[in-house]
């Protein structure tokens, strides 16, 4: 069991450590969009602020070493339209004038309440034409619903927020046994983790387990083993490869939970007891 004096346990009382703001997460989704489509850069425009104003879009990648605004893209098209995909802007006009010149591919989901309001656009541009794959266009709009569920629910009560995480998913969940938590997708991919997770394996921050599958953070004949865990909850152990290379024997505790038609995962970690 952690000692009292463990800082790990310190996850579990500084919700900061669990789960970022609204922002932070939108720029997550937009990395792990850009890691699955294979595209330089996604940017996610939303519609309204809370002042009234537009908010500005969170972007990540960069096309050319510039970060365009496509608030002026999206407003050239149809407000009704969900997806909307132009693979070469060259032969397509949609969008007129509201793409950088540099960019030839550009594809749109729609971000929106579950009523139907429009709240935004999870957009992806590169600078050569291309297609888009069934599973890529899946990605784009699974991303965009879990974008809108967090844009949706921005504030204090919000399922994002740090205490709602804390308590709603984790606590009331998993137990307080356990100290680095992660959410994964229903596939497996790392959407979110904390800085005791990347410590434990031994890197400074967590931004370089986004993206990653769960599958990567152990060794090769562990692979098949957490594969077949992703949609099972519960208790197992299982080896991870520390970033100096040796292994480290930790217990999971899993959950999966569906809000909102998504399933998400939740799997929390910690030195097993013969784990050092």
């Amino acid at each position: 069991m952690g000692s009292p004096t463990n800082p790990l346990n310190k996850t579990l009382t500084d919700p900061a450590t669990l789960r970022s703001d609204a922002d932070t997460t939108l720029e997550r989704i937009a990395r792990l969009t850009a890691a699955c489509i294979d595209v330089p850069l996604v940017q996610i425009v939303r519609f309204g602020g809370g002042d009234g104003m537009a908010a500005p879009p969170v972007t990540h990648g960069r096309l050319f070493d510039t970060q365009p605004d496509l608030r002026l893209a999206c407003a050239a098209l149809p407000a009704a339209a969900e997806l909307v995909v132009v693979e070469d802007s060259a032969k397509d006009a949609r969008i007129g004038n509201g793409l950088p010149a540099e960019a030839r591919f550009f594809a749109l989901a729609r971000i929106e309440t579950v009523e139907g309001h429009p709240l935004g656009a999870l957009c992806v541009l590169d600078e050569t034409p291309r297609e888009l794959t069934i599973l890529q266009t899946e990605y784009l709009i699974e991303f965009a619903a879990l974008a809108s569920e967090v844009i949706d629910e921005e504030g204090p009560n919000s399922r994002w927020s740090k205490d709602s995480i804390e308590d709603d998913m984790l606590l009331s969940s998993v137990g307080a046994a356990v100290f680095c938590p992660l959410l994964i997708s229903k596939d497996g991919v790392i959407i979110s983790a904390n800085n005791h997770a990347a410590s434990l394996i031994g890197i400074d921050n967590a931004d370089p387990l986004i993206g990653k599958h769960v599958s990567d953070l152990v060794p090769e004949e562990h692979v098949d083993k957490v594969k077949a865990q992703l949609s099972v909850s519960g208790q197992y152990e299982v080896d991870i490869v520390h970033a100096q290379g040796h292994t480290l024997r930790v217990e999971v505790q899993a959950i999966s939970t569906s809000k909102d038609g998504h399933t998400l995962r939740i799997a929390a970690f910690r030195l097993a007891a013969n784990g050092a």
